[in-house]
Protein backbone atom coordinates (compact mmCIF):
# COMPACT_ATOMS: atom_id res chain seq x y z
CA UNK A 1 0.00 0.00 0.00
CA UNK A 2 1.45 3.66 -0.68
CA UNK A 3 1.64 5.30 2.36
CA UNK A 4 1.55 8.91 0.47
CA UNK A 5 -1.97 8.01 -0.80
CA UNK A 6 -2.59 5.94 2.58
CA UNK A 7 -0.94 7.73 5.43
CA UNK A 8 -0.17 5.11 8.59
CA UNK A 9 0.31 5.84 11.84
CA UNK A 10 -1.52 8.29 14.77
CA UNK A 11 0.18 11.68 13.90
CA UNK A 12 -1.79 11.63 10.00
CA UNK A 13 -5.25 10.89 11.55
CA UNK A 14 -6.08 14.98 10.13
CA UNK A 15 -5.13 13.61 7.04
CA UNK A 16 -7.53 11.09 6.94
CA UNK A 17 -11.53 11.50 6.03
CA UNK A 18 -13.93 9.23 7.17
CA UNK A 19 -17.27 8.58 5.14
CA UNK A 20 -19.58 10.77 7.62
CA UNK A 21 -17.16 13.87 6.87
CA UNK A 22 -17.72 12.79 2.83
CA UNK A 23 -21.47 12.82 4.02
CA UNK A 24 -21.30 16.29 5.96
CA UNK A 25 -19.39 17.82 2.66
CA UNK A 26 -22.58 16.56 0.99
CA UNK A 27 -21.46 13.36 -0.98
CA UNK A 28 -24.16 10.74 -1.16
CA UNK A 29 -23.36 7.23 0.07
CA UNK A 30 -24.10 5.64 -3.68
CA UNK A 31 -21.29 8.93 -4.40
CA UNK A 32 -18.95 8.56 -2.02
CA UNK A 33 -18.74 4.45 -3.16
CA UNK A 34 -18.30 5.07 -6.35
CA UNK A 35 -15.90 7.87 -6.77
CA UNK A 36 -13.58 6.83 -3.72
CA UNK A 37 -13.45 3.36 -3.74
CA UNK A 38 -13.57 1.09 -0.80
CA UNK A 39 -12.94 2.35 2.55
CA UNK A 40 -9.56 1.82 4.17
CA UNK A 41 -8.54 0.96 7.51
CA UNK A 42 -6.53 4.26 8.70
CA UNK A 43 -4.11 5.99 11.59
CA UNK A 44 -5.95 4.79 14.78
CA UNK A 45 -8.32 1.79 13.18
CA UNK A 46 -10.72 4.42 11.92
CA UNK A 47 -12.27 3.62 8.40
CA UNK A 48 -12.08 5.90 5.35
CA UNK A 49 -9.84 7.48 3.07
CA UNK A 50 -6.52 9.52 3.01
CA UNK A 51 -7.32 13.29 2.40
CA UNK A 52 -4.49 13.09 -0.79
CA UNK A 53 -7.20 10.75 -2.23
CA UNK A 54 -10.48 12.28 -1.81
CA UNK A 55 -8.21 15.61 -3.34
CA UNK A 56 -6.63 13.32 -5.86
CA UNK A 57 -10.34 12.40 -7.24
CA UNK A 58 -12.00 15.68 -6.82
CA UNK A 59 -9.29 17.69 -8.55
CA UNK A 60 -9.32 15.14 -11.70
CA UNK A 61 -12.72 14.13 -11.40
CA UNK A 62 -15.33 15.58 -9.51
CA UNK A 63 -14.66 19.15 -10.45
CA UNK A 64 -14.01 18.63 -14.39
CA UNK A 65 -17.58 16.75 -14.59
CA UNK A 66 -18.99 19.68 -12.57
CA UNK A 67 -17.71 22.08 -14.86
CA UNK A 68 -18.88 20.07 -17.85
CA UNK A 69 -22.34 19.90 -16.54
CA UNK A 70 -22.54 23.65 -15.98
CA UNK A 71 -20.81 24.44 -19.17
CA UNK A 72 -22.52 22.15 -21.16
CA UNK A 73 -26.02 23.66 -20.37
CA UNK A 74 -27.77 26.98 -20.59
CA UNK A 75 -31.02 24.83 -18.43
CA UNK A 76 -30.04 24.20 -14.69
CA UNK A 77 -32.81 21.49 -15.24
CA UNK A 78 -31.36 19.70 -18.44
CA UNK A 79 -28.70 17.35 -17.28
CA UNK A 80 -31.90 16.36 -14.86
CA UNK A 81 -33.92 15.91 -17.98
CA UNK A 82 -30.77 14.22 -20.24
CA UNK A 83 -30.44 11.65 -16.52
CA UNK A 84 -34.25 10.93 -16.71
CA UNK A 85 -34.49 10.35 -20.25
CA UNK A 86 -31.41 7.74 -19.99
CA UNK A 87 -33.21 5.77 -17.54
CA UNK A 88 -30.72 7.08 -14.53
Amino acid sequence: MNEEVHPLGPDNLEEWCTRAELRDWGYSTAGIDQLFGPETTGPGGVTGWARAHIDHVEDTVVAPAIRLVREGFDDPESPTDVLRSAGM
